[in-house]
């Protein structure tokens, strides 16, 4: 006789517990279909492998019904612990021992595997038995099943005896308590059986605890189960969240290859704190936009499932759901919203910043510096309001969080020394330099209650102020500290190889030893904000980015040039504003003066050789005809001072003297 769990006792009936007959069936006849009744089952193998976890899942199963065999069935990763505490190990489990289970949600998963079977993806479950003998059919008595219901079309679970296990699950007494326990399985006589069932995964609780009853329907949002943000995989077939409107972006227009359409983007959060990120296009964004708001309660179901874009996506899931014209998307207006706490997963220290432009990210630092609110007209005549908040941690990097309009004008000037953490950041480069701002969806907060905020105020308080230099990302060139940190020999760069891997910003002082001229010009599109080279037709100019033809153009740099010191040589490129640095004019002159005077024209640049300057550079691999190369592209172009740059070596060559002392 062998132990039973207290769970057995939610599912058994006159003390016997009866396998859901054709289940396996079914979850893939009928994947529409969904039950409140669990679906009892017996595993007879289980296997794992190194890559399992790697994919998602933490072993694969083999299962019956009671008329079906099946395999592979496949248990989500977050089932880990549940299954090892009920000791359904690799290796453990076989004729002698096979656990009959409870399952609350078994799905198709949408998985290509090396036996092109489609699996079944458990996400819940309860233990109702363990170390049980597999129950033993007659030959040909179990089926096993294909994967494909028009195999298995003609089967009627009606013809089929139920299986069922005979349990003790007497009530405790005082007097004394009978241990639960099972006799060995047998096929008994018909009686009434669960219907096959296919049921939706669990509420947006914690994934089915072992001694849990089944999944219950909604408090309130109708009479629907719920899965866990955390649980939403492209395996999962079937499933509805619930959750709170964190989030909620303008209503945008994007320029796609089929013209242009509407995007509309917004967060959901359940009660568990786990976020996912929701996208619509064209008539379905428009639709949602007006009918989603921050703080409402959802339900959410068919929705497409894809893989999130980390650059653009702060929520930390995984993926990211896309809405379409089939979605359900209903408002909960009886379930009250939730508070949601605060949380900073994964943040980025700020010395690896300059890795991540482009990027969304997490960041805590200390404030150092809150400058002034500055007002400013822009060369559009656009007023802007903006603020820079400098933010420093113990890597000893600073960089400027900007803030613009109301937030640069509502946020407290007396924070120095404070903690600020920052939820989805943007990560800007501009001129070498690198700064964080503030996009739809991004979040920040004083004295934020997240790991590292108590040791980051310590280390501010007590170190900050003998630091001495810092290095700061946001300056360009940055700091004599930032420039010093930067310069770099080309010698020495090609030898390190940088910008293999990831782009690498670097400082040096060469001398210019030749520049296109033929290649310096393009015409470019007219739209403001875009460079992209049009192409001619008919007296027309033609842009692709933008998708536009028009009789207009603007001239733009692309300036190529060879630098050069004692150690060796780079080409690199330099575009717009950097470009117009080197020349000393804009390109519409330049193209007037070349139209006008050739001569002229090739003198602006026969006097720039041999001119030294100072460059801001970054080198940063890219694949051109299937072979790997190192791009070089210039910022900030500086002529030397050399009192301050004679200052920067001397500082240079007495740390030098001090590795060698020591």
């Amino acid at each position: 006789i062998q132990m039973a769990t207290e769970a057995c006792k939610q599912y058994a009936k006159d003390g016997k517990l009866t396998f859901s007959t054709g289940c396996i069936h079914a979850a893939f006849a009928t994947p529409d279909e969904a039950s409140e009744n669990a679906c009892i089952i017996q595993i007879t193998n289980f296997k794992q492998d190194s890559s399992d976890t790697k994919s998602g899942f933490c072993g694969k199963m083999k299962i019956i019904d009671g008329a079906f065999e099946y395999h592979p069935v496949l248990f989500d990763v977050s089932l880990s612990e549940q299954l090892e505490k009920d000791k359904i190990i690799s290796g453990k489990i076989g004729l002698d021992n096979a656990p009959i289970v409870a399952v609350h949600s078994m799905v198709p998963g949408n998985i290509n595997l090396v036996s092109k079977k489609i699996p079944l993806v458990v996400t819940s479950y309860d233990l109702l038995v363990g170390d049980c003998p597999a129950v033993q059919f007659e030959k040909g008595k179990l089926i096993k099943y294909s994967g494909n219901p028009q195999d298995h079309w003609g089967f009627e679970k009606a013809k089929i005896d139920p299986v069922t296990v005979d349990v003790d699950v007497k009530p405790k007494s005082s007097a004394s308590v009978p241990t639960p326990s099972v006799a060995a399985p047998v096929i008994s006589r018909p009686v009434p059986v669960p219907a096959p069932s296919r049921v939706v995964p669990v509420q947006s609780a914690p994934m089915a605890s072992r001694g849990a009853p089944p999944p219950t329907k909604a408090a309130s949002g109708g009479n629907q189960n719920y899965t866990p943000i955390h649980a939403i995989t492209p395996y999962l077939t079937k499933w509805r969240i619930k959750g709170m409107v964190s989030n909620k972006e303008e209503l945008r227009t994007v320029k796609m290859k089929s013209g242009e359409s509407k995007v509309f983007n917004f967060d959901v959060c359940d009660d568990a704190g786990k976020t996912i990120k929701l996208v619509a296009f064209g008539e379905v964004a428009e639709r949602y936009y007006g009918m989603v708001h921050e703080n409402q309660m959802l339900s959410i179901a068919n929705a497409g499932v894809r893989q999130a874009n980390k650059r653009f996506n702060n929520t930390g899931h995984d993926y990211e759901l896309s809405i379409n014209a089939n979605s359900e998307v209903t408002p909960l207006k009886d379930t009250p919203a939730f508070t949601i706490a605060f949380t900073l997963d994964n943040a980025v220290k700020l010395s690896d910043l300059s890795k991540k432009s482009g990027e969304l990210v997490n960041v805590l630092g200390c404030i150092d510096r809150v400058e002034p609110v500055n007002t400013f007209t822009s060369k559009t005549g656009g007023q802007f309001t903006k603020r820079e908040i400098s933010l420093i941690d113990q890597t000893g990097f600073v960089v400027n969080f900007v803030l613009w309009s109301e937030q640069a004008k509502n946020f407290p000037e007396n924070t120095e020394g404070q903690p600020l953490g920052v939820k989805g950041a943007m990560v800007k480069e501009f001129n070498g330099g690198i700064t964080i701002g503030t996009v739809s969806g991004t979040k920040f907060a004083l004295t934020p209650n997240v790991p590292g905020m108590v040791e980051l105020c310590e280390w501010y308080k007590n170190e900050r102020g003998s630091m001495g230099q810092t290095q700061s990302l946001s300056s360009g060139t940055g700091s004599e500290g930032a420039f010093i940190r930067d310069l770099r020999l080309l010698g020495t760069a090609h030898a390190l190889q940088l910008g293999r891997g990831e782009p690498t910003y670097m400082n040096v002082k060469g001398r210019i030893t030749n520049i296109k001229s033929d290649t310096a010009l393009y015409k470019s599109c007219a739209s403001e904000g875009c460079s992209k080279k049009v192409t001619e037709q008919d007296d027309q100019y033609r842009c692709e980015k933008c998708g536009i033809t028009t009789n207009q153009f603007k001239m733009t740099y692309m300036l190529q040039m060879e630098i050069s010191d004692m150690t060796g040589s780079i080409w690199i490129t330099l575009f717009g504003k950097n470009a117009e640095q080197v020349m000393g004019m804009n390109a519409e002159d330049l193209a007037e003066i070349k139209n006008n005077n050739p001569s002229e024209y090739e003198a602006h640049f026969d006097q720039l050789k041999f001119a030294t300057r100072l460059f801001r550079v970054r080198a940063k691999s890219e694949v051109y005809n299937d072979e790997e190369r190192v791009k070089y592209s210039g910022f900030n172009v500086d002529i030397p001072d050399y009192n301050k740059l004679n200052a920067a070596f001397d500082g240079v060559l007495q740390k030098l003297r001090e590795l060698d002392t020591n």
